[in-house]
């Protein structure tokens, strides 16, 4: 069924692993914020 649109499948293939990327990234930025106001806190 994938074969009869290749280009579609690829850009879909490449659409998603993007998307997964790009979520690891925010959940990275995120830990690291929640991190570093833990450490103001702990500071104070």
């Amino acid at each position: 069924m994938h074969n009869s649109n290749p280009i579609l499948y690829v850009m879909i293939n490449k659409l998603s692993k993007y998307r997964k990327i790009h979520f690891f990234k925010a959940q990275n930025s995120i830990n690291i914020t929640i991190s570093y106001i833990k450490y103001c806190m702990n500071k104070q």
